[in-house]
């Protein structure tokens, strides 16, 4: 993940502008969740693995690192990561807190007594966190090299549900990306024009 240069201030609301937007953690979890699908119908080579390599598993260690701001109120106090690797980790957790909503796969098999609240619910401490991370990670891997198709008896891995729920909600979640900070501007002043009127506000 890149990261901004410029120190910022919590107590204001932030516009986050990737110097390459392709490394947006919106982006690179709805490009990921495509590839899943392209593995899945055989579809495995050098490409997938390089985009991997380079933009999913920097994303995800970016998650794990920045994660401890989550539970850890002394280090969200302390300012110590840069806004745009920390909306790595915010964005991870709140895709993980509604993949028991949004996940539309529907078989798993029932023996396992699956629940969408039992399996499928947010980690609740930083070590499940990463723990979570670390999963996601290794069936990124064991996808991409054809664990899955290359023999279809291999047992059910609750492990490939939660990886494949955690792209699949991240790709229809309804959050966007954040606008520009030109275009948050005009919109506030846009605003404020139709609060003052005639007052010119342009100081």
């Amino acid at each position: 993940m890149a990261f901004i240069d410029s120190g910022f201030d919590r107590s204001r609301p932030q516009v986050i502008g990737y110097r390459n937007p392709e490394l947006s953690p919106f982006v690179v979890t709805r490009q990921t969740n495509q590839i899943i699908w392209l593995c899945e119908v055989g579809i495995i080579g050098k490409p997938i693995k390089d985009y991997l390599h380079d933009f999913t598993n920097p994303f995800l260690e970016t998650s794990s690192k920045t994660g401890v701001a989550l539970f850890d109120t002394d280090a969200l106090r302390g300012k110590v990561f840069d806004p745009e690797a920390e909306e790595a980790s915010r964005l991870t957790f709140a895709v993980m807190a509604n993949m028991h909503i949004y996940t539309t796969i529907e078989n798993a098999p029932e023996s396992f007594g699956f629940a969408r609240g039992g399996v499928l619910k947010a980690p609740s401490t930083h070590n499940e966190y990463l723990a979570r991370i670390e999963e996601i990670q290794e069936q990124l891997e064991l996808i991409s090299s054809g664990y899955y198709r290359s023999d279809t008896s291999r047992p059910f891995s609750w492990g490939r549900f939660r990886t494949y729920s955690f792209f699949q909600t991240a790709a229809i979640l309804p959050l966007h990306l954040p606008k520009n900070a030109r275009e948050s501007a005009e919109e506030e002043r846009e605003k404020l024009q139709r609060i003052y009127g005639d007052i010119d506000i342009n100081i």
